[in-house]
């Protein structure tokens, strides 16, 4: 797509368009181009996530899952704070015909499997020297 809108722009440029906004677009391009070809670097050193990792991260989301719903019944302010965490938007409330109420709501799955799935250790350029001196 980027290579395309290159082609197209240096195609404009060629044809004497006006070339302050043409270069100004190439320019903008070619930088978005570097930045994804960084990014793609970063990502051939990872390992595929395999059916055995899937397996993996499913069994703890389900333990957590489980956590979570005997806390809720057990200590209110810790459920409300794990609700808030987990709930996007509000709680709809329905009525039964049994005379029951039905709970309705939408959580955010990458709430719930925050760091299962990935995880990245995060060093100072200088490595693990405090990069200030006291």
């Amino acid at each position: 797509m980027l290579e395309q809108e290159l082609a197209r722009l240096t195609a404009a440029v060629a044809q004497g368009g006006d070339l302050k906004p043409l270069l100004d677009g190439m320019q903008a391009r070619e930088q978005r181009r570097r930045t994804l070809q960084t990014e793609l670097a970063g990502l051939e050193g990872l390992q595929p996530v395999t059916a055995r990792d899937l397996q993996d991260i499913q069994r703890e989301v389900e333990t957590r899952l489980a956590d979570w719903r005997g806390l809720l019944t057990r200590q209110v302010a810790q459920s409300r704070q794990i609700l808030k965490k987990l709930l996007v938007g509000r709680i709809a409330f329905q009525l039964r015909d049994d005379g029951t109420y039905e709970f309705s709501g939408q959580a955010s799955l990458g709430r719930i499997i925050a760091g299962l799935a990935c995880t990245k250790a995060v060093v100072a350029p200088t490595g693990f020297e405090p990069v200030f001196q006291p």
